[in-house]
């Protein structure tokens, strides 16, 4: 064992050793990938695998709540993180961060909370600063060491104290969008009896010289020609809206239970890529004079994507639309753990019930995008006085050529006016709402008279007809609307007055309206 051990290590060593003496040449690079991580080695059988989670402290309560949480690097002792993390700075607020290292041991341990977390990790170590001493740093860079639980420093596997390299840069208001899709020819044999598994991770220039990783592309085993997955990436992300910030491209060999090997690099730029005919070469800086593969550039494409602020500055017209439900399964209106309780004899409504929240809550953020105020409104599953039936569309004035209510405070006062004299049956039926209010949201438009509609359907919760609203979101996918359900269950009561930080990203999320029937 002990022969083969010592083989094994003289081995990688002819066989990768231009990689070798690259790190021993360029030391500068060692250096930076070795403050990158340098952390303990947990794992028995394969280096670490660490993730970062980042947390912000409540001024007021000093409490700290989960923020940010990065990719995990598999099998890596100085990982390079991709994902970056956009805080708004506050100049006259302490806003104190923490970041806790942890190695994974499952897939999902970045994505779990708590407990759950706690089980499938390891602690590695912390850091806490404030986000002021980031941001005042010269070089918009901080190293600091990693301390444990008890204060004290964290040495890594090479028993050298482990470090943290923390970057901050001011985000650039850029929202272009770029797809590249990339492949690698004729890329240099790294394993004797096996073939190489190439990946891409892309870095940009930072401001104290180095390099940040901004993307990675997924690896493909066994081949000398990969051709990767598109990526699309923020413009923001990958160059801070400078097309010509230097971009350098590095190819890795993935090793299973072991850091990635070297093969080569590109020193590019977004516009070099965008304008790129021919291939570009890999090279490593210790033999600039041979080249290591190319780099083909298959696929660019440069999208703008335009913000919901550009939409509203061009003229957009968002068109509000309100359904409720009065459905028997809200509970009698008379009843005080009803959805729909009016209040006791003579004080009627002396207190908003859920409805009532709901509307005021969702309805104040969406009301100043509608030009002219007047909001089409619906009721679904009562029955109307002089019908035996119920009805599942009809206004909420009760009045037939009386369908548009000013503002929130009309949608209010009508349905104030309108509950006492419906009797609430069943079932849940949306289909027959949401139908109307395509009908209405489908009229022509222009490019001088542009309109976005939104149907926001406050119910109970309960749905009877699946299958019928399903096709029917999906027919609206064709159209500019959107259909929000906004479920008034006993559990999300709570969450009503937390409505309005999530109804502004409303007009924004049309994708998702397909998955209003799992909510």
């Amino acid at each position: 064992v002990s022969t083969q051990s010592t083989w094994k290590q003289w081995y990688q060593r002819r066989v990768h050793g231009k990689q070798w003496y690259q790190r021993r040449v360029h030391g500068k690079q060692w250096y930076q990938r070795r403050v990158h991580g340098n952390i303990p080695k947990l794992d028995t059988f394969s280096p670490s695998d660490p993730f970062i989670v980042v947390s912000v402290q409540d001024p007021k309560t000093k409490r700290w709540t989960e923020a940010h949480t990065t990719e995990i690097v598999w099998d890596n002792h100085n990982a390079d993180f991709v994902k970056r993390f956009t805080m708004q700075y506050i100049f006259e607020e302490v806003q104190m961060l923490r970041l806790d290292v942890l190695d994974a041991d499952a897939k999902d341990a970045n994505r779990r909370t708590g407990k759950a977390r706690e089980a499938v990790t390891d602690f590695i170590g912390t850091f806490s600063c404030s986000l002021a001493d980031l941001v005042t740093r010269r070089d918009k860079r901080m190293e600091t060491r990693m301390k444990d639980r008890r204060g004290r420093v964290v040495h890594g596997a090479n028993k050298q104290p482990s470090s943290l390299i923390i970057r901050t840069e001011e985000v650039n208001d850029c929202q272009d969008v770029v797809l590249l899709q990339l492949s690698g020819r004729g890329l240099p044999k790294m394993d004797l009896f096996g073939r190489a598994d190439p990946f891409l991770q892309m870095y940009r220039a930072t401001e104290d010289g180095r390099w940040a990783a901004v993307a990675k592309t997924e690896y493909h085993k066994r081949t000398y020609n990969p051709d990767w997955k598109p990526m699309l990436i923020k413009v923001q992300q990958l160059c801070n809206g400078d097309y010509n910030r230097p971009i350098m491209i590095r190819c890795f060999d993935w090793n299973a239970n072991d850091a990635p090997d070297f093969m080569g690099e590109i020193e590019t730029s977004l516009d070099q890529l965008l304008r790129a005919d021919r291939p570009m070469v890999f090279k490593r800086r210790n033999n600039p004079r041979k080249t290591y593969g190319e780099l083909i550039v298959r696929k660019k494409r440069l999208r703008q994507q335009h913000s919901f602020i550009d939409y509203i500055r061009a003229g957009l017209d968002i068109q509000l639309m309100v359904a409720v439900d009065f459905t028997a399964s809200n509970g009698d209106p008379r009843d005080r753990g009803s959805l729909h309780f009016m209040g006791q004899h003579g004080q009627r409504f002396h207190q908003d019930n859920d409805y009532v929240q709901a509307i005021k809550a969702v309805g104040q953020v969406l009301e100043p995008y509608d030009s002219d105020n007047m909001i089409p409104c619906w009721g679904f599953g009562a029955k109307l006085a002089g019908q035996n039936a119920a009805n599942h569309c009809f206004p909420l004035s009760l009045r037939n050529d009386d369908i548009e209510l000013r503002g929130v405070q009309g949608i209010v006062d009508a349905y104030r006016q309108a509950l006492p004299n419906l009797t609430l049956s069943g079932p849940t039926l949306l289909a027959q709402v949401m139908q109307t209010a395509l009908s209405m949201s489908t009229e022509p438009f222009s490019s001088a008279h542009q309109h976005y509609t939104i149907l926001l359907i406050i119910t109970d919760g309960v749905i009877n007809d699946k299958q019928a609203s399903t096709d029917t979101i999906v027919h609206c996918t064709d159209y500019p609307m959107y259909s929000a359900l906004i479920p008034l269950l006993p559990m999300y009561s709570a969450l009503i007055p937390l409505l309005p930080m999530y109804s502004a990203l409303i007009p924004l999320l049309p994708m998702y309206s397909a998955l209003i029937p799992l909510l």
